[in-house]
């Protein structure tokens, strides 16, 4: 199981890709972008960046693409995650509650299971 406590803190989505001098950077966008572009000392500065990609990496190449796509949606997935597990310790509250109350049919809970899975 993976441990969602660990990311708490993370930049919030959306992330993007951005090549603003040549090279990579994975971007979560802070509405700053005034910043993008600005140079300070011997590099680029980009306040929001938190990952630049190596030298002649892409992540619009088409054979990378989906990898890049994936890591760029991290945030989403996690929320996703986040989200389907309240649903289902959700359902398990209301099913160990109906056994325990013996109330709910099989048709009953099939129903609620089609409604929360919605």
């Amino acid at each position: 199981m993976i441990d969602t406590d660990k990311y708490t803190g993370h930049q919030p989505a959306p992330w993007r890709w951005v090549k603003p001098t040549g090279e990579w950077f994975l971007y979560a966008e802070q509405g700053n972008y005034s910043d993008l572009n600005h140079i300070q000392g011997n590099g680029i500065w980009l306040p929001d960046t938190f990952c630049r990609l190596g030298k002649e990496l892409d992540p619009t190449h088409k054979l990378h693409k989906v990898t890049y796509d994936l890591i760029a949606d991290a945030p989403l997935l996690l929320e996703e995650v986040k989200r389907l597990r309240g649903a289902v310790e959700c359902m398990r509250f209301d099913i160990e509650h109906a056994i325990e109350h013996s109330w709910a049919s099989w048709e009953d809970l099939k129903a609620y299971l089609k409604k929360v899975i919605e």
